[in-house]
């Protein structure tokens, strides 16, 4: 990541999904590997991205205690420039081999990077209508 990260430092980068532990989706690997966004490990990731003025999509496995749910677990994808989250976006359809490790959220946060507003999507242009809005 860091030798990625020094690149040019204007405009926007994207990271390849579930960047930061590699692609797992078995639910022992993702039970292992996950990370919550609320944890040390996370505030390094931002504190070593809070010089950069760009906007970066970072992809992770996310650890997320939901309460009387218990503990879920998602792929992840969250833009953050400046060392700041901006939104969090989680996969919402999840392809036969994910779902025994992921559990699926249907919302769609857009945000603005350059005067335009942009959204993100994990595969789903290819296998899930709401990409398109449908």
């Amino acid at each position: 990541m860091k030798r990625f990260l020094r690149r040019p430092r204007s405009g926007s980068r994207v990271v390849p999904r579930v960047f930061l532990q590699g692609y797992f989706t078995n639910k022992e690997s993702v039970t292992n590997l996950a990370i919550k966004m609320a944890s040390q490990e996370f505030s390094d990731i931002l504190e070593f991205l809070s010089d950069l003025q760009v906007t970066i999509v970072v992809g992770f496995i996310e650890k997320s205690d939901a309460g009387c749910a218990g503990t879920e677990y998602y792929n992840t994808a969250v833009p953050i420039r400046g060392g700041r989250t901006i939104c969090r976006y989680r996969k919402s359809c999840l392809l036969d081999g994910e779902k025994d490790g992921f559990d699926p959220v249907r919302e769609r946060p857009t945000f603005e990077v350059s005067g335009q507003i942009v959204g993100i999507n994990i595969c789903e242009l290819q296998y899930c209508s709401l990409a398109t809005g449908e």
